[in-house]
């Protein structure tokens, strides 16, 4: 005697045996959907804009608007464990 979960499971066998060969036509890749972004080069165009001028290669030339000049003495203060207190009135909260 079969159990009926058996012979489930041997249809669906022979049934996946029998389509298996259609799947080979579904050739389906969703990178070349309409809209979907390709790669364009971009890195290629980063690093020839780098190498146009090498000294980009070892470092950042910065930023004229740069505070770093106003921000120095507080990590400074920080690296040193002397950082001030905050003003109590400043904050809030209950």
């Amino acid at each position: 005697m079969h159990r009926p979960d058996r012979r489930i499971n041997r249809h669906l066998t022979v049934l996946a045996l029998l389509l298996s060969p259609f799947l080979g036509a579904c050739n389906y890749d969703p990178a070349l959907r309409p809209g979907t972004w390709l790669p364009s080069g971009v890195n290629d165009a980063n690093l020839a804009a780098m190498v146009a001028n090498p000294a980009d290669l070892y470092g950042n030339p910065g930023s004229r608007y740069s505070r770093g000049s106003a921000a120095a003495p507080a990590v400074n203060r920080l690296l040193t464990d002397k950082v001030k207190a905050l003003d109590p009135t400043s904050t809030t909260g209950n």
